[in-house]
């Protein structure tokens, strides 16, 4: 009996040496494999699973530091690696457009947060090719661009200004109420309707948003990144949190809209996006072609809206408060614009924008220092792709450093000063430049592209008509510095409107 045990141990001990001499043969034999693809020149220096994470400074976008990298490997395109994934990073805007304007590189990739927290409805495919293109359809169908949108801004602008008086000059904090302001053109568009700014539930709703993303965002997709850490107990990176608070803004606060819009739908009246989601919805189930229009993609793409036009907008207007403070004779010349052309009084129009050439050009300006997004939103391939002589497989991350763009010395003269001069023309008149790419390029640029502009410029010369501002009495600037978060929000700070 024990002759047998021993002979049992030695096989299963030798067997067990002979599996784990198989697996590091196989591993090893893989490894040093050549490989089909090749990716553009990689930061020599990175920790196991962490990659290259750790190397750069993930409290801001990192932005700064991919640009760095870029310059010590002497190359505009890199590759990273931020834990398991690897992500090409171009920093020219020729190489930008390149990729983005092709077919190439149209899909957003598998992400484990996108998995997690909307169960699966990725931006991908020919599930987000159709969702697209009727919401693109039906933004135009509701008046964007339009004046009929343009009149939903000025009332608000209204709202706006009324609530700002209400302080009487005194400081205060105008994150709220921009977030509020933006978020309502969004909900008249949504909802077909839109809240008072004492509303509780809309209040609620803001936090939750705000939370979201200046909090929540951030952590949970650091957590993508690092291998593992879904099974760390406790929430930590915030994914918990991040999807309980996207649930209940999704049972208190769009479902019931949804149900109501259900019991007041009219096919011959098509006032906001949810019933022209419902009208599309029942003209394809009339059909036999496959399509994704159901509740669930509904939230999905509400959640998209308010993404894309309401604290993208609301930080892009707190930055251009800032700014002004910064630079006070780029603010007297801006309201002496306004002013001369406008008056006090009249509601300013989209008209108005040809007029205001120094305002105007001070708003890029604004944009191209402070984005919103220093690297945009990712990319992938779905193929193996041929690019600047790299041979990329499927999947493969796609960044642009947009920050590296808007200061690129080889295109912009003084790329770290704050000069709007730089978009006047010979002829005294706003001049575009093409490489100002705030919303991105391609089929995956932002969808509330042109609502974020008119809006954005709506407020700002609104506010810059009907007040003076100026930082509160005894206290220094704010600093120019943004929170990190999901978004590159400048940091809270008080400011003083006083009604002219």
């Amino acid at each position: 009996m024990a002759l047998t045990q021993i002979i049992l141990e030695g096989i299963l001990n030798n067997l067990t040496t002979l599996l784990v001499f198989l697996v590091v043969f196989i591993l090893l034999w893989k490894y040093l494999q050549p490989s089909p693809y090749n990716f553009p020149p990689m930061p020599s220096w990175k920790i196991p699973f962490l990659g290259h994470l750790s190397f750069f400074n993930l409290k801001t976008h990192g932005e700064k530091d991919f640009w760095q990298a870029a310059k010590n490997l002497k190359s505009s395109t890199i590759a990273v690696k931020l834990g398991p994934m690897t992500i090409v990073i171009l920093h020219k805007y020729e190489d930008m457009k390149e990729c983005f304007m092709s077919d190439n590189f149209t899909g957003r990739g598998r992400v484990m947060l996108e998995e997690l927290v909307f169960n699966g409805l990725l931006r991908d495919g020919p599930r987000w090719k159709e969702q697209r293109r009727f919401a693109l359809s039906a933004l135009r169908d509701l008046g964007l661009g339009k004046n009929r949108m343009e009149q939903k801004i000025q009332d608000e602008c209204l709202y706006l200004t009324k609530t700002i008086e209400e302080y009487n000059g005194k400081p205060f904090d105008p994150t709220t109420i921009t977030n509020t302001a933006t978020s309502n053109i969004i909900c008249s568009m949504v909802f077909g309707h839109r809240f008072e700014y004492s509303d509780q539930s809309f209040k609620r709703l803001m936090f939750l948003m705000n939370e979201n993303f200046n909090d929540n965002l951030r952590k949970a997709m650091l957590s993508e990144m690092i291998p593992g850490t879904k099974y760390i107990p406790g929430d930590f990176f915030r994914m918990k949190r991040l999807k309980k608070n996207l649930d209940e803004i999704k049972e208190t606060f769009l479902q019931p809209e949804f149900e109501q819009h259900l019991k007041t739908y009219d096919p011959n009246n098509i006032e906001d996006f949810i019933h022209a989601f419902i009208h599309e919805q029942k003209a394809r189930e009339e059909s036999t072609e496959q399509h994704w229009f159901n509740k669930q993609q509904l939230m999905w793409n509400i959640d998209d809206l308010f993404n894309a036009g309401t604290e993208t907008t609301a930080s892009t207007l707190r930055w251009s408060i800032l700014c002004m403070l910064h630079n006070p004779n780029v603010y007297k010349k801006v309201r002496a614009e306004i002013l001369d052309t406008i008056g006090p009084d009249r509601p300013v129009t989209m008209g108005d924008k040809r007029l205001l050439s120094y305002t105007e050009a001070t708003i890029n300006e604004i944009q191209r220092m402070h984005l919103i997004a220093p690297m945009g939103g990712l990319h992938s391939n779905e193929y193996t792709t041929e690019f600047k002589g790299y041979k990329l497989p499927p999947n493969t991350g796609i960044l642009v450093n947009i920050y590296a763009i808007h200061h690129d010395p080889d295109h912009w003269d003084e790329p770290f000063k704050f000069k709007p001069e730089r978009f006047i023309g010979p002829d005294g008149n706003f001049q575009k430049d093409d490489h100002i790419v705030p919303f991105s390029l391609g089929k995956h640029s932002c969808i509330g592209e042109g609502l974020a502009r008119m809006e954005i410029f709506l407020f700002f010369v609104t506010l810059m008509q009907k007040f003076t501002i100026k930082s509160p009495d005894g206290h220094p600037l704010p600093p120019m510095e943004g929170t990190g978060g999901g978004t590159n929000a400048p940091k809270p700070y008080e400011v003083c409107f006083i009604r002219d």
